[in-house]
């Protein structure tokens, strides 16, 4: 018998979500090489947006500049693919995806 994959155990786990958009985002992130490369590369296109944004805004606040800043804000996007694959398994059929650009999260 062949062991299942992590993410065929993923797929199992996941609840249809309450709109089409994140339940795409789930299928996408549940399934196996091209397509979840591409839905990765995505996710963290998309959050390393907001992580540079949110830095630009904590300017201010912050020590470091250049290079740094911009280190930090694809640490912080990485950081946040993990967390989100690790968990995609759990999402809940009233929530939805709000990421932004999406149809349903703020832009």
């Amino acid at each position: 018998m062949i062991p299942e994959s992590p993410a065929d155990r993923l797929a199992d786990q996941t609840t249809p979500a309450s709109d089409p958009e994140s339940a795409e985002w789930v299928r996408a992130l549940s399934a196996c090489g091209a397509e979840q490369d591409r839905a990765v590369t995505r996710l963290h296109e998309v959050l390393l947006r907001v992580a540079r944004a949110e830095l630009a805004r904590r300017g201010g606040q912050l020590r470091i500049s250049g290079p740094e800043l911009d280190d930090l804000a694809h640490q912080a996007a990485a950081d946040a693919v993990l967390a989100i694959i690790a968990k995609a398994g759990q999402f809940r059929t009233g929530s939805a995806w709000t990421l932004p650009g999406s149809q349903n999260g703020a832009t």
